[in-house]
């Protein structure tokens, strides 16, 4: 789709002034190199605050041991979120104005609650939540679309509620007691999602008293679900039947909304009460984090529709195209077919009969027959305030993914983005002289983010560059100990009593000339943005990932990847995680419980015993070698310790004997 130079200028609104004074590529906030341990929590102390903090009315419902059960399980998801890289660790000003506003809405019976806060999680996706620890999570990805500070208090205030209504204890002693299982002929069915369901409705009806009692306007809340209703909207397009959301945990936002506006009985109030002003700064901020956590997490869908519109309001952004352009690119590098798809349109589905309901089909037409602000997750009268209007203007600028990406590139190009020369070369891998002709003007530039892997990819020197070694990276030893029926995971991470298990593992990885080795639990105090490079590689690595068309290479998936290994000097890294099962005597007091989730791996692995114990090691990788295979999983299976050894000997042995394998199962052709 080659255009003038003059009819692109045209249709980008832009103007050869303009050009000049564009911002560079923006990849968001730089993650730190050290990171903070001020959140990492102490796992005992915290799991008995909770405990401690039951009602009485709960605790006797379901016995003691049941209650520190809860308490140890929800401690558990909350110290995962804050020390396994989940959340923001210095970005102050997010975190403080949004806690500013958490602090205006909570009622005064939960002032001085030593662990009522919200975090912000590193992620894209439109969601947040409350742990009965009193840890407050909201998902980056929720920020961009939200109307005013007033909504963003509604949410706080909504997950609130959850909390001051204590419906997470209520759900797991309705579970404990069988009342959400399916009872004789099936006359329980729908338990669960009737309590889910009333449970969203009554925290909303508290939520409008905490709004208008900090003199925010209740409507907020209105505005906050005029938002789910359009990801509701979303979901049930991108479904090939049916035209309802699934009501089994939530009731459907236009419910919802006609309930709130019901519950609303007081006018007036604020939109901003803190500062309207960070908020537009914070709402502005987190597009360019959504973009960037959602290309991180392989989320490359997603990523292209959000970028897309962004785009819309901002046409010339240089990291919008970018991020168009990349989304595009790495989607269509897993699936090739993609590139003759249409563009965003392709897995949606509308009426056969035109009308919203009936029959789907995949949609007939393409992105520009029509605004289509359902499947951007916006209003349609949003389109009013679109500057890019020239798309729905004439005929289609472009239908596939392929004329997108070009049509992009050459936006790219006019704006002066290096990067975006960068794209264009990584998606000509079947043909090495265009590539190399968008290379040598990619590093003709001055300022640019890929300089040494582009040089090597252009000398042919990406394999041979990268020496022939493994990092093996050691991430979680779990022990699962089974007392009586139930089982109790020690999952508080390897401490100074546990140091034994990397000695061995350290060790058995020594005894290989070609392997290093790093516990990726300390690389997080000493490198945080590596921490969680390598925690994303290792999802990426243990997922099932269907590859459609030639075989994939990581380097040109993300060139950051090979720059990773290049700088650890290894051609593939290599993960482990171990889960150790062992059995203790029956002992159904709540002191049996605390005594187990109190306890340290090193207490189970040195006990003198015979039975009863096994040991699960799972092996994944990822390589940039000139070999068809990108990534490799290896599940050996559970395998029942020797009785003439310790846990520790048994260890030891068994990862040699895995990491033999491992190796044999990689020579294979």
């Amino acid at each position: 789709m080659k255009r003038s130079l003059f009819a692109l200028l045209t249709v980008c609104l832009v103007s050869p002034l303009a050009l000049t004074a564009q911002l560079r590529l923006d990849l968001g906030r730089a993650e730190e190199t050290v990171g903070t341990t001020a959140l990492d929590l102490k796992p005992r102390e915290f799991r008995t605050y909770i405990y401690d903090d039951i009602p009485a009315e709960y605790r006797s419902a379901i016995n003691a041991r049941k209650s520190y059960q809860f308490a140890d399980e929800s401690a558990f998801l909350a110290h995962s979120l804050l020390t396994r890289g989940a959340i923001y660790y210095n970005w102050r000003a997010a975190e403080v104005y949004i806690n500013e506003i958490l602090k205006r809405v909570v009622p005064e019976e939960l002032q001085g609650h030593p662990y009522l806060r919200a975090y912000l999680v590193k992620e894209g996706s439109q969601n947040a939540f409350m742990t009965p620890s009193g840890m407050l999570f909201i998902h980056i990805g929720l920020l961009d679309d939200l109307p005013t500070e007033g909504s963003l208090a509604a949410v706080l205030a909504h997950e609130l509620a959850h909390y001051t209504l204590r419906h997470s204890i209520e759900g797991f002693i309705k579970a404990e007691r069988g009342e959400f299982n399916p009872g004789f002929l099936f006359k329980n069915k729908g338990a669960a999602s009737s309590f889910s369901v009333g449970n969203e409705l009554s925290a909303d009806s508290l939520a409008v008293i905490y709004l208008q009692q900090a003199g925010y306007r209740p409507d907020g809340l209105k505005a906050a679900f005029e938002l789910f209703q359009r990801i509701d909207e979303k979901r049930i397009i991108a479904q090939p039947y049916g035209w309802e959301v699934d009501e089994s945990t939530h009731p459907s936002s236009d419910k919802r909304i006609a309930a709130i506006e019901q519950m609303i009985t007081l006018e007036g109030g604020s939109d901003h009460l803190v500062s309207e002003r960070a908020f537009l700064q914070l709402r502005e901020k987190a597009k360019v984090e959504i973009l960037k956590h959602l290309l991180a997490n392989f989320n490359y869908k997603t990523c292209l529709e959000r970028a897309f519109k962004y785009h819309l309001y901002d046409p010339n952004n240089p990291t919008y195209v970018w991020y168009v352009m990349e989304a595009i690119r790495r989607r269509c590098y897993l699936n090739s077919s993609l590139w003759q798809e249409k563009f965003i349109v392709d897995s949606y589905y509308e009426a056969v009969d035109g009308e919203g309901e009936g029959n789907k089909q995949a949609i007939s037409g393409h992105f520009f027959d029509q605004f289509r602000a359902e499947i951007l997750g916006l209003p349609h009268e949003a389109f009013d305030d679109i500057e890019a209007k020239f798309y729905w203007e004439g005929p289609p600028r472009f239908i596939t993914n392929e004329q997108a990406f070009q049509f992009f590139f050459q936006i790219g190009e006019l704006i002066q983005e290096p990067e975006c020369l960068l794209s264009n070369a990584l998606s000509l891998y079947f043909s090495q002289e265009k590539r190399d002709r968008y290379l040598k003007q990619y590093l003709a530039s001055e300022d640019i983010y890929h300089r040494e892997f582009a040089e090597a990819l252009l000398n042919d020197k990406v394999h041979s560059s990268l020496p022939d070694r493994k990092l093996t990276v050691f991430d979680r030893f779990f022990t699962l100990v089974r007392q009586g029926p139930e089982q109790i995971l020690l999952w508080d991470g390897l401490t100074a009593e546990d140091q034994s298990i990397l000695d061995i593992a350290k060790e058995a990885v020594s005894q290989y000339s070609d392997r290093e080795f790093i516990c990726l639990q300390d690389w997080r105090s000493t490198n945080l943005g590596q921490y969680l490079t390598l925690l994303r590689l290792e999802n990426f690595a243990s997922s099932f990932l269907i590859i459609q068309g030639e075989a994939a290479e990581l380097h040109v998936l993300d060139p950051m990847y090979w720059e990773l290994m290049r700088e650890f000097e290894v051609n593939e890294i290599e993960f482990i995680n171990c889960l150790y099962r062992d059995v203790v005597k029956s002992n159904n007091s709540v002191e049996g419980l605390q005594a187990i989730s109190g306890s340290y791996h090193n207490d189970y692995l040195t006990a003198d015993k015979k039975t009863g114990r096994h040991l699960n090691i799972f092996l994944t990788s990822l390589r940039i070698k000139e070999d068809p295979r990108m990534k490799l999983r290896y599940y050996t299976g559970e395998d029942r310790l020797k009785t003439k050894n310790t846990g520790y000997q048994e260890l030891a042995e068994l990862l040699r004997e895995k990491l033999a394998e491992f190796d044999e199962v990689s020579s294979l052709d």
